[in-house]
């Protein structure tokens, strides 16, 4: 893909097939910063996703201050149906992540979190493929 400019400045380059990166001479009124962005409600901030049974899921998502829904979803191998469940992160100043249960019926996960990420893991092998995706509060 090639660059997306306005006039002569260069707002979005790519390079190849690297992700796309907003120029750092773009400006807004006010100011234009991402960093401390409030999405709305409901936006999707995150998704990781694991492979193989009793696997986690393939990376830590890094989160910003703030509450989070988590929607966690896996097969059930031996019953081969869905496992959906719905967590709670609030990410506090200090770097914290508090984690809680909001339906979460059959056990297949297991939430952890290290200084504002958070990734899902299955609790049995016949729980496979988790899925992690998360929304804003």
């Amino acid at each position: 893909m090639g660059d997306f400019t306005i006039g002569t400045k260069s707002v979005i380059t790519q390079s190849g097939s690297d992700e796309p990166v907003i120029a750092s001479t773009v400006t807004g009124s006010p100011a234009l910063g991402l960093s401390n962005a409030t999405f709305p409600v409901g936006h999707v901030v995150g998704y990781s996703r694991g492979v193989a049974a009793g696997a986690t899921t393939g990376n830590y998502v890094t989160l910003a201050n703030g509450t989070y829904h988590l929607l966690l979803m896996c097969n059930q191998g031996s019953a081969d149906e869905a496992i959906i469940e719905h967590w709670t992160a609030v990410v506090t100043g200090g770097n914290s992540v508090a984690l809680t249960e909001e339906a979460a019926w059959s056990g297949a996960f297991s939430v952890t979190s290290s200084t504002n990420t958070i990734r899902v893991e299955t609790t049995s092998t016949d729980y496979d493929h988790p899925c992690m995706i998360v929304f804003q509060a």
